[in-house]
């Protein structure tokens, strides 16, 4: 259909009548996806989804406008053919500076810059300004496409054509770096790459939506080579089948999977913006979180130093952990690492006497370290006893079990020296106290090893020494404890365990010592039955 021009010559604004359905369906539909896209954006304040946003708007007023020509048909105005030829074109641009930024924050989300062959914030940048400067040609020829002069339209058409070829190289390009570092992280994943495993929801997402644009873009190009009376232009079809429809995917699947996770999560680990319970009524949490009830934590007054040399002592204490101990003591994997360098740090600032606990542990490194300030290292470990006050279950052994008891003291008055019987003792009072565990926590259903393996660290050191010395009296009561271990069984890495440590004691005992091996090796063969004998 031709209309007449300002310039006296002719122009075909549109080579068909437009579509009145499928301009009002398509402009229903980006409507509804870009108010789910508003109302996303502002629930879980993923600003750097503006771009897309105001891309979704484009598209439903471009679309509004086209069924506006219908009912203008033959004699077309200037107004919403300008308003739907210039939106339409430039509206994907729009989308794939969101794109670009999304991958950014997964990559700053996972702590995976390595897994990129530029650095993050260049990668942002690079994109985005290509993608501008697209969007600026596009919108300038567009411009001069929609004027309906005859003398501008090949030039315009030329600055289109520019600007897709511009678009469709940065975005192969992206396309590219995001598939490697998708390949990259999942070959090599870091921590936050399991914690976090909707990542990879995002990422394929973000792949499908980006081919979406490329496939469009290639489709735009194709149209704008063929010029004014090519095959493409010529047929509405196109429009709807390769650029409306996969526009309209693109959006719904960023409704879909919204990058507001990525945000949210990116949040919480600097400490601001939603809190866990918020990303619960934003229905934007993955991983089971919300299936418990997130708690009020807040810091005692004790958990905090009450002078300004506590202060400063706790910041060295701090300082220390975060610069040694969680990278030479706790682990040599970068994992493990990051588990204490990051994780575990953050999670104290919620939980006072795990707060505790790391600074005790630096305390206890720099007393190793400082031999000549042992002293005062050791105080600030005591000072942050991290072990939280509670109550020992009040349980009491079976008269068989407090009869062996006695009769291994006993033993330890015969065979030790006073200073050995007094360390000797100690770890006998501490194993009496496992073994109350074990009856307890059994009845309960509730026995975890770590219940039982606690006695190796609760010993004094001394007698570990005796150990070492191969003292016959603690090895006996090495023997009872290896009774005990026989009780968690059932953990892999202790099966077994219990036989090969009886099997070396009585090596190491002479044979008038050996007897007081029989008690331990009958409950090492029958679970500890003993400790849950009634009496």
């Amino acid at each position: 259909m031709h209309i007449r021009q300002d310039t006296g010559q002719e122009y075909q604004y549109y080579h068909y009548v437009p579509s009145i359905a499928a301009a009002i369906v398509f402009a229903i539909l980006f409507g509804a996806s870009t108010a789910m896209h508003t109302y996303q954006m502002f629930k879980t304040k993923t600003w750097f989804l503006v771009p897309f946003l105001i891309g979704g708007i484009f598209e439903t007023i471009g679309y509004i406008a086209r069924s506006v020509s219908h009912t203008e048909a033959p004699d077309y105005t200037l107004g919403p053919y300008i308003v739907q030829t210039i939106l339409l074109l430039v509206a994907p641009a729009l989308f794939a500076a969101s794109i670009y930024m999304t991958l950014g924050r997964i990559v700053l989300m996972l702590d995976a810059q390595s897994a990129l062959f530029i650095r993050r914030t260049w990668l942002t940048k690079i994109f985005v300004c290509g993608d501008v400067f697209s969007f600026l040609i596009q919108a300038g020829g567009g411009g001069l496409l929609a004027s309906g002069d005859v003398n501008t339209v090949d030039t315009g058409n030329s600055m289109v054509v520019g600007g897709l070829f511009i678009q469709i190289v940065f975005f192969g390009l992206f396309v590219t770096a995001a598939a490697i570092f998708h390949s990259r992280t999942t070959r090599m994943p870091t921590q936050r790459c399991h914690d976090l495993p909707f990542w990879r929801k995002q990422m394929v997402c973000l792949h499908v939506v980006s081919t979406l644009i490329l496939v469009r873009s290639i489709v735009r190009v194709v149209e704008f080579l063929q010029g004014d009376n090519g095959f493409v232009v010529s047929h509405e079809v196109f429009l709807y089948v390769f650029d409306a429809l996969v526009m309209f995917i693109a959006v719904a699947l960023m409704n879909w999977v919204h990058p507001g996770q990525v945000a949210v999560e990116i949040r919480r680990r600097r400490g601001n913006g939603l809190k866990p319970e918020e990303t619960c009524k934003a229905g934007l949490r993955m991983d089971g979180a919300c299936d418990a009830t997130v708690e009020d934590v807040r810091q005692p007054d004790d958990a905090l130093p009450a002078s300004q040399d506590e202060w400063l002592q706790d910041m060295q204490l701090m300082h220390h952990y975060s610069t040694h101990v969680a990278h030479t003591s706790l682990g040599v994997r970068e994992h493990i690492m990051y588990l204490w360098r990051d994780v575990i740090p953050q999670e104290a600032l919620r939980h006072p006497f795990l707060l505790h606990g790391l600074l005790a542990m630096s305390a206890m490194s720099l007393a190793y370290l400082r031999p000549d300030e042992t002293d005062k290292f050791v105080t600030s470990r005591f000072s942050h006893n991290a072990m939280p006050e509670t109550e020992e279950p009040n349980v009491r052994l079976p008269a068989a079990v407090r009869s062996r008891f006695d009769a291994l003291d006993e033993m330890l008055k015969l065979h030790c020296s006073r200073d050995s019987y007094d360390h000797c003792l100690a770890a006998l009072q501490e194993l009496a106290d496992i073994y109350r565990n074990v009856r307890y926590f059994v009845a309960l259903r509730e026995l975890e090893s770590g219940q039982v393996i606690r006695w190796m660290v609760m010993v004094p050191t001394q007698y570990v020494r005796l150990i070492q010395a191969r003292h016959a009296p603690a090895l006996v009561i090495l023997a009872h404890f290896a009774a005990a271990i026989a009780s968690t069984n059932s953990v892999w890495y202790l099966d077994g365990w219990a036989q090969c440590c009886l099997q070396g004691i009585r090596l190491a005992l002479d044979h008038d010592m050996q007897k007081w091996l029989d008690w331990p090796q009958e409950q090492t063969d029958h679970q500890l039955a003993a400790v849950h004998a009634e009496d």
